[in-house]
C-alpha cells in the first residue's frame, strides 16, 4: 500500500499500487495523474540552510535563490528576453505613432500597443518567472511536485488572458469596422449608381 498526497486538496492517500494512470481523489473528488518513473533530474545544485541547536536539529530549509539552474534552462529564458522584448517595444512604438483620435485611428494604435505589451510580458515578470522555476526545480529535486506541473505568476496568467482578449476584441472591432464602411460604401454606390441626371 503507498500513501501520496492529492495534488488538489492535499490529503493523503492509500493507494493500492502507484502504476502509472489516472485515479480519483476519494476525499474531493478529483482527478490526477500518477505518471511513468522520471529518469533522474538534470543536475541541479541545492545549498541548504541547517539549523543546528544542542537539542535538535531542524529540517532543511530551502531557498529558491541558493538553486543553480542548468546552463540550458538560463539559456532559453535570455533568449525569449532578448528576441522578445525588442519587438514588443517596436510594436508599443507603432502603436503610439499611428494612435489618433479617428475611429479607425484608435484601432491601428491600440492593437500593436497591446500585441507588443503582450510580447513584452516576459521582460516584466523577468525576476518572478526565474523565482518560479528555481523553486520548480528545487521542488522536482525533493519529490514535492507531480511531473509536469509547473509554477507560475497567478497575475502574469490573468495579465496575459486579459490582452489577449482586448486583442481579440480590437481585431473582431476593425473588422466590424472594416465591413460596416464596406457596406456604406456599397449602398452609396447602389444608391447614386441606380438614379439617371436630373
Amino acid at each position: 500500500m503507498a500513501k501520496i498526497t492529492c495534488p488538489h486538496c492535499s490529503e493523503v492517500i492509500n493507494l493500492a499500487s502507484t502504476m502509472p494512470g489516472r485515479y480519483q481523489c476519494p476525499h474531493c473528488n478529483e482527478f490526477f495523474k500518477i505518471a511513468k518513473k522520471q529518469p533522474k533530474p538534470q543536475s541541479i545544485e541545492i545549498r541548504t540552510n541547517t539549523i543546528q541547536t544542542p537539542q535538535i536539529t531542524q529540517t532543511a530549509q530551502f531557498n529558491p535563490d541558493d538553486v543553480v539552474l542548468p546552463k540550458s534552462t538560463i539559456f532559453w529564458h535570455n533568449a525569449k528576453l532578448v528576441v522578445l522584448t525588442p519587438i514588443g517595444l517596436w510594436f508599443i512604438i507603432l502603436g503610439i505613432v499611428r494612435f489618433d483620435d479617428s475611429g479607425f485611428g484608435t484601432f491601428l494604435g491600440i492593437i500593436p500597443i497591446l500585441f507588443g505589451t503582450l510580447l513584452m510580458l516576459p521582460a516584466f515578470y523577468n525576476s518572478k518567472d526565474l523565482k518560479n522555476k528555481k523553486t520548480e526545480y528545487m521542488l522536482k529535486a525533493t519529490n514535492q511536485i507531480l511531473p509536469g506541473q509547473k509554477i507560475s505568476s497567478p497575475s502574469k496568467s490573468v495579465l496575459r488572458q486579459v490582452l489577449l482578449i482586448l486583442l481579440a476584441l480590437m481585431i473582431i472591432g476593425i473588422i466590424l469596422y472594416g465591413g460596416a464602411m464596406i457596406l456604406i460604401l456599397l449602398m452609396f454606390i447602389i444608391a447614386g449608381g441606380g438614379g439617371g441626371g436630373f
